[in-house]
């Protein structure tokens, strides 16, 4: 693929993230149906004001803002530009600085988790002896989950993008991305099923990034975005079956998408697209199988669908961004969204990083 051509989908990847993501905010929570009566029975066409009342801190926000999603997805990014790869303790020290900028719309595993992270890192250097170092070190994994769906969250999926990037440049796949993704996960989410999800989003990026445009950008490739992410799934569920097991199963979840594309509606209520991550990675795979080359419809079909939409929506922007480049994606929510502007310089440093 031509360098060029390459770069522009590095773009158009982490750009759709932040797009997607100001395009769910302003109906964050919301059902479907909500989101229907609260535009006169329109769905989100465009970069709105928030409707929903559910999350205070967003009701004051302007079109086009972007949530968590897009801050850690930078911050993810970040420290691989840093590193010129990845490295742990150097995510964790980007989390901890995040925490400290703002922990706005941060999931609960999340936030407990970095903070910590931060008192651990504080303490470094200060002569405690190892057992009696506060907080928690980002190599070891966080606590098991104390009830079901703990531990489980959108954390890790919503922030994958940058090191599936990275490691579809440098040929990371399946290994180092795999171990990666794990450390990553576990530094913050405590369910392994939480960094299986995020595995196989990476997996499906890569698959959008590194397939040539069309004619592949259609039936082949839908065909090997599911079976990547699928294989990836099981290769980690196989590898982690005796660390915290649980009987549901991201790929089972998966497996069933092919019956189901055909309708969003049986995708949305077969699959889910809730906070829980076995839900919304499927779902976003879904929609991104269902629309892989039309930004603009995969992306709207994401936030109409309601639940976690400001997540859902960056997953499906990140996926079709990745297949048709920054060029396929609108204008007008380009220079709508601020962040865009970062996205790009971020897009060009990692792929300078990843050059070595």
């Amino acid at each position: 693929m031509e360098p060029s051509r390459l770069l522009d989908k590095i773009r158009g990847c982490l750009t759709g993230v932040a797009i997607g993501d100001a395009l769910g905010m302003p109906v964050e929570t919301m059902t479907r149906e909500e989101i229907l009566r609260a535009t006169d029975g329109k769905g989100v066409r465009d970069l709105i004001k928030p409707v929903q009342q559910r999350i205070r801190g967003t009701i004051d926000l302007k079109p086009g803002s972007t949530t968590d999603d897009t801050q850690l997805t930078f911050a993810v990014a970040q420290s691989l530009i840093n590193c010129r790869g990845f490295n742990v303790i150097d995510q964790a020290n980007e989390l901890v600085t995040e925490l400290a900028d703002s922990d706005f719309g941060w999931g609960r595993s999340t936030k407990k988790s970095a903070q910590q992270i931060k008192e651990y890192l504080d303490s470094c250097g200060l002569n405690w002896p190892p057992e009696k170092m506060p907080g928690r070190s980002p190599e070891i994994p966080a606590p098991p989950p104390a009830k079901p769906g703990d531990g489980c969250g959108n954390g890790v999926a919503m922030k994958v993008a940058p090191l599936a990037v990275f490691h579809a440049l440098t040929g990371g796949f399946p290994e180092p991305f795999l171990s990666n993704v794990m450390a990553l996960g576990l530094m913050t989410h405590g369910d392994p099923r939480a960094s299986f999800a995020a595995g196989a989003l990476g997996a499906a990026i890569s698959a959008a990034l590194m397939t040539r445009p069309a004619p592949l950008d259609g039936l082949v490739l839908r065909r090997l975005a599911l079976k990547k992410a699928t294989e990836t799934a099981l290769q980690l569920e196989f590898r982690y079956q005796f660390f915290r097991p649980n009987d549901d199963k991201l790929s089972a979840r998966l497996e069933i998408l092919p019956l189901v594309l055909g309708n969003l509606r049986s995708l949305r209520l077969r699959i889910g697209n809730g906070c829980f991550a076995l839900e919304s990675v499927p779902f976003a795979i879904g929609v991104f199988l269902r629309h892989p080359a039309d930004f603009r419809q995969g992306v709207l079909e994401a936030v109409n669908a309601g639940g976690d939409t400001d997540t859902t929506a960056s997953m499906v922007g990140a996926l079709i961004g990745a297949n048709v480049g920054l060029s396929g994606i609108p204008i007008d929510w380009q220079a709508a969204v601020p962040s865009t502007m970062k996205a790009m310089e971020m897009a060009d440093l990692l792929e300078q990083a990843a050059r070595g």
